[in-house]
């Protein structure tokens, strides 16, 4: 069976482009001794100073939260388009096996529980 793959956003693409864009190259070129010792002057020398987000940038996040839902329903509605939706003859048909396959075991477990409380009061008794 095939998997699906989630469809990225453009927002989405370029958060990941940036993500990988703003990974610094000398840390990757770093002997692993060094990054095992876990000495502070290694750690704190590799770090950049990124500054603080900006409030403009927490008030966009709040307005673009009507845009992720407007794209959330969009999409949505176009993966609800691709479903195959089974024939009232198929759904009558797997109703009636989930109906008997539950009685079958209702009653399976209801003889069990008789057998085990009659063997208990007889133990008891």
């Amino acid at each position: 069976m095939a998997r699906l793959q989630k469809k990225q956003s453009l927002k989405e693409k370029k958060v990941r482009k940036e993500k990988i864009d703003s990974q610094d190259p000398a840390e990757d070129k770093k002997p692993a001794k060094a990054l095992l010792s876990g000495s502070k002057s290694d750690t704190t020398n590799s770090k950049k100073n990124i500054p603080a987000k900006s409030s403009t940038l927490d008030q966009s996040a709040k307005k673009n939260i009507f845009k992720q839902g407007i794209e959330f329903l969009q999409e949505v509605q176009s993966e609800l388009k691709k479903v195959t939706w089974p024939t009232r003859k198929q759904t009558m048909g797997t109703t009636l096996v989930v109906i008997v396959l539950v009685a079958i075991v209702s009653i399976f477990l209801g003889l069990f529980d008789y057998g085990f409380s009659q063997l208990i009061h007889a133990v008891l008794a």
